[in-house]
């Protein structure tokens, strides 16, 4: 079984790939989020939480550039306009469809990092089935080849295996055995992905 840590640096490195030569290495330089030396590293993922920290930046800020785009464009905020407002920029903008991109494979990787947090074998298998693709599409055979086995190992286990799985997230070893310290980092991390 593929690690939660290793599985992320793999995810992060790939989206990595994608964003190499797109301009968000130099966004983030001069942003001041972080030096040029160490964004470098951050397509790599040679470091976890600079590059997760990157990433979140990054999202959050292309959340905000993407709502008060459509605010300018639009009156009223409501959710099925931007939903038609943002498929109609996708298809009129090839930049603005890269970036939407990098939002979605983003936020997707974020709640990957949520479910083995949380112990939620269900979203972590669905949540990787859909960013297998991008280690095929970025020639990254290796993380093709296992996620991919990985995945068909967590959807083939027995029925009382997959049960304990689901109900008592046993499929993950939690670092401590505080109750507190468990529920105080579920909690840190829904609020993160709420905002």
């Amino acid at each position: 079984m593929l690690g939660g840590l290793y599985t992320a640096m793999a995810l992060w490195n790939v989206l990595g790939g994608l964003q190499g030569g797109s301009g968000w290495t130099s966004a983030l330089t001069e942003a001041e989020v972080t030096s040029a030396g160490t964004v470098q590293s951050m397509l790599k993922a040679a470091h976890l939480i600079h590059t997760r920290h990157a990433h979140q930046v990054t999202l959050f800020t292309l959340q905000i550039l993407q709502r008060e785009a459509f605010l300018l464009s639009k009156s009223s905020e409501d959710e099925e306009r931007l939903s038609a407002w943002r498929i109609g920029m996708i298809a009129k903008s090839p930049t603005f469809m890269f970036w939407d991109l990098i939002l979605r494979y983003q936020t997707l990787i974020h709640i990957f990092i949520k479910a083995y947090r949380l112990k939620n074998s269900p979203l972590y298998v669905s949540v990787l089935e859909e960013l297998t693709h991008l280690s095929f599409t970025l020639d990254h055979v290796n993380y093709a080849r296992w996620v991919s086995v990985h995945i068909r190992d967590m959807k083939s286990l027995p029925q009382p295996i997959k049960e304990e799985f689901e109900n008592r997230g046993n499929w993950v070893v939690s670092k401590t055995s505080t109750s507190f310290l468990q529920f105080r980092l579920a909690k840190l991390t829904s609020k993160k992905t709420a905002t």
